[in-house]
């Protein structure tokens, strides 16, 4: 009996970290903050900046044009991403490999989406740089 309750839980362990990990990429967090110096002019609109990272992309599909229209929604002055562009560091190491020029090209279409008039910055995060 003792035995069936420890495979029971471990399958209850199992299935939860699938379903959070298949789940965790949709999990889209929106955070607001608004930034007072004292150089603010009173009649000034401010400036509105997004920041999105760990985007993992493989390829371009419906999920990536859901993020972009969230994005967008937003319609940010200027668009930060911090890092980890793409799902797989080994798309680094074998940059003619099909899945690599999917993952570059998914980039490219996704910062071309991007609508920031004042501009789109980035940096790379580790799976973005091999070893």
């Amino acid at each position: 009996m003792k035995t069936v309750r420890i495979i029971i839980s471990l399958t209850a362990i199992v299935v939860a970290l699938l379903i959070y990990a298949s789940l965790e990429r949709f999990w889209i967090q929106v955070n607001r903050f608004t930034i007072l110096t004292s150089q603010a002019q009173s009649n000034s609109t401010g400036l509105k900046l997004l920041q999105i990272s760990d985007l993992h992309l493989q390829h371009f599909g419906w999920y990536e044009r859901h993020v972009l229209r969230r994005i967008n929604e937003h319609q940010p002055d200027v668009v930060v991403i911090t890092g980890d562009f793409i799902k797989k560091r080994e798309f680094l190491e074998d940059t003619n490999s099909v899945s690599s020029r999917d993952a570059f090209s998914a980039v490219k279409l996704f910062v071309r989406g991007i609508h920031a008039p004042l501009g789109i910055y980035a940096c790379r995060g580790n799976n973005d740089i091999t070893d």
